[in-house]
């Protein structure tokens, strides 16, 4: 087991079967992602960043723990329109009142 699974284990808030797949979701997403995870699962400190107008902290209202939305601003940048239209039939409510796209 690596030191990654190993922390995300720790966390005890995800499934054995979603801790298999995570590291290579981690491992594989933009540098700067990469990176506010690790610095999360380090130290807890959450790192705001925004992509395409989807912030972080946008994420975290609408419910997504700290690592799903760092891997969701993952998914934003990578392809946006698809991510954001996601988003917005999912999060309508909070994407309405935060996101004017």
């Amino acid at each position: 087991m690596n030191d990654l699974t190993t922390k995300l284990k720790e966390l005890n808030f995800y499934k054995d079967s979603y801790i298999e797949k995570l590291p290579e979701l981690i491992n594989n997403s933009d540098d700067e992602i990469k990176n506010a995870i690790y610095g999360w699962l380090d130290n807890k400190t959450e790192k705001e960043i925004t992509i395409n107008d989807v912030s972080f902290s946008l994420l975290k209202k609408c419910g997504l723990d700290t690592i799903n939305a760092y891997l969701t601003l993952d998914w934003v940048k990578e392809d946006p329109e698809e991510a954001i239209s996601a988003l917005k039939s999912k999060f309508y409510p909070v994407f309405k009142h935060f996101l004017n796209k």
